[in-house]
């Protein structure tokens, strides 16, 4: 996993599951088309 400043610990984690979430639609979309 990748470290994460304390500062913006909230933030990063955010930004994290965001960008999973958007890679795991567009790997569902593929496989549908």
């Amino acid at each position: 996993m990748m470290q994460l400043p304390q500062t913006s610990n909230s933030t990063g984690l955010a930004v994290t599951v965001l960008g999973l979430l958007l890679l795991i639609t567009a790997l569902v979309i593929k496989k549908k088309g």
